[in-house]
């Protein structure tokens, strides 16, 4: 079967792509491959490296720039276009059925258990915040057990379940450590757009490109007191935001205007 699309994230499977037939081929650079050294085997990250760089992709779609960067030079004349990541409108819709109200001086971090995940900062930031409440929504077992009472392992949350979770918080956490370089590639993680429209302050660590990427949508520290500052500051930021900011900021960054541009990238590619 000859298919007329393929996209492939950045992910183990794209391995697999010789094996699927399309008109045209397209890597949707997602996240750096050597960013995954925790996680993948040294031999799976250099292959998913030479496909970015090799003839297999008629265009390279990157979510940052840095990473745009990362791929133009392993191939120079390759395809390579900017095409950020996006919001899925229904996070700035309110469960009707069950109304959410934020609970005062709460924090919320949604993601991986991965390795550029500092706990320790948390725990740390946590401690010097008492009258606050953190809660951790991520898939695994966390490895540290000594938490401040305040700091909360929740467990994993769905897609369906991700609106009222933010909604009920008032400022969404980014807090990042380096990991293998990889912090230098990331601009905007896809939690950032999800705080941001949701309604949360986004409280992050000032590391690589967020800063660049995030700007003053988002409060910056890199020690426990100075990330304590930034989600003390997150949440007066948000609180001081009009009523419509979370509505526009959807409306400039939903997925359905993403996908707009992709299929206009694609008729170029498949005419």
């Amino acid at each position: 079967m000859t298919f007329d699309a393929c996209i492939a994230d950045v992910a183990p499977n794209m391995l697999l792509m010789h094996q699927i037939t399309a008109r045209a081929k397209v890597c949707r650079l997602n996240d750096w491959p050597q960013g995954f050294a925790h996680d993948l085997h040294p031999v799976v990250i250099q292959a998913l490296e030479s496909m970015v760089g090799g003839p297999g992709f008629d265009e390279v779609w990157a979510v940052s720039e840095p990473l745009a960067e990362y791929a133009r030079a392993l191939n120079p004349p390759g395809e390579v276009v900017h095409l950020p990541n996006g919001v899925e409108a229904r996070l700035l819709m309110p469960d009707t059925h069950r109304p959410v109200a934020r609970q005062p001086r709460s924090a919320v971090y949604v993601g991986g258990l991965t390795a550029w995940l500092d706990i320790g900062l948390l725990c740390q930031a946590a401690r010097l915040l008492p009258d606050w409440t953190f809660s951790v929504y991520s898939p695994g077992v966390p490895t540290r057990q000594e938490w401040p009472a305040n700091l909360r392992w929740r467990g994993t949350v769905g897609r369906a379940e991700l609106p009222s979770v933010l909604q009920s918080h008032e400022v969404g956490l980014i807090p990042f450590c380096e990991a293998d370089g990889r912090m230098r590639y990331v601009e905007r993680p896809l939690k950032f757009y999800e705080y941001i429209a949701a309604g949360l302050g986004v409280a992050s660590t000032d590391l690589g490109a967020l800063r660049h990427g995030m700007g003053d949508l988002a409060c910056y520290g890199s020690d426990a007191v100075t990330f304590a500052r930034a989600i003390v500051q997150a949440r007066e930021q948000a609180q001081a935001r009009t009523a419509d900011f979370a509505k526009d900021f959807v409306q400039a960054h939903d997925w359905n205007a993403r996908a707009q541009t992709m299929l206009a990238r694609l008729e170029v590619l498949l005419a």
